[in-house]
């Protein structure tokens, strides 16, 4: 069934272009004879429209192909990334494995534990990157969701406690609100924990020192809703709906950290969109704050 209707959706897309096709030639063949004089029947007021109709398709056919060359290089980009970073990250689990046993204090654990984490987070967040790169191309071993049932207090309160020493570095001023009592949700822990690392991370990011980012879990109708409010550099509003498009990233945001890739929303867009949800994004302006989040639906 599925690749009938695969077959179906590329018929009916070939079929669609070749009725704009016809009506792009009809619409110019009929102004030209407007222009000229000549009937429609005549041959030779259709010359022009054919000639311009054919250099119309050769110029979006050229275009198409530069746009499949982008992605594709895109796609390497990726692929190459994500294989140059995993074996290093994994090398790096193996010797803060060992390094646990030389530790003394509580501190010293409880700070190595945090930075394990951080780098299991990465080893999956690079095998994620791969697989949705080479998810058309064979059956994925990371990327397949594993949902579960369950309340998003416990994966915010994860969230929080790796970041507590970026907000402590920053002095950030960091409020939560969680609702007591939330209904259960169906998720996968892990990319929802990375969703919401990426809004949490963003806005310590680009929050100057001193700032405040105030955290919300709550119920809005029939969805339960996360966002992150912080008094960072804002967003313009003209910039708010290309905010979640894979690369792009403000003239601003580059200005105060040129490292960052620009993937981590586009990630989060995809992870939220498994899970039947969506995201969302507010700024009245540069200098003026953002807020970003998701909802995702309630089990019913």
């Amino acid at each position: 069934m599925v690749l009938i209707l695969k077959y179906l959706k590329k018929f009916l897309y070939k079929l669609f272009f070749f009725v704009i096709i016809l009506l792009w030639l009809g619409i110019i063949g009929l102004i030209n004879s407007k222009l000229t004089g000549a009937s429609l029947e005549s041959g030779g007021v259709w010359l022009l429209p054919i000639a311009i109709t054919i250099i119309t398709l050769v110029f979006w056919l050229i275009w198409q192909k530069e746009i499949k060359e982008n992605e594709n290089t895109k796609s390497r980009f990726l692929t190459i990334a994500s294989h140059q970073f995993r074996t290093p990250l994994t090398r790096m689990q193996w010797t803060l494995a060992s390094l646990s046993s030389e530790l003394n204090t509580d501190k010293q654990k409880e700070l190595l534990l945090n930075i394990k984490s951080m780098v299991s987070d990465l080893v999956k967040g690079s095998n994620y990157l791969l697989d949705a790169t080479e998810a058309n191309k064979k059956k994925s071993l990371y990327y397949d969701y594993i949902f579960e049932k369950g309340n998003l207090s416990a994966s915010l309160s994860s969230v929080l406690g790796i970041y507590a020493p970026g907000l402590q570095n920053k002095n950030i001023a960091i409020t939560t609100d969680m609702r007591q009592g939330l209904p259960l949700v169906f998720f996968d822990r892990e990319r929802i924990n990375q969703a919401m690392s990426v809004f949490l991370e963003n806005a310590i990011i680009y929050t100057p020192s001193g700032g405040s980012i105030h955290i919300k879990l709550y119920l809005e109708k029939e969805n339960i809703v996360f966002s992150v409010r912080d008094s960072g550099i804002g967003i313009q509003k003209n910039m708010l709906t290309h905010i979640f498009t894979k690369f792009f990233r403000t003239k601003r945001a580059i200005s105060m950290d040129a490292n960052r890739t620009g993937l981590g929303l586009s990630v989060a867009k995809d992870i939220i969109k498994n899970h039947k949800g969506s995201v969302f994004v507010k700024s009245e302006g540069q200098d003026k704050g953002s807020v970003f989040g998701f909802k995702i639906p309630i089990i019913k």
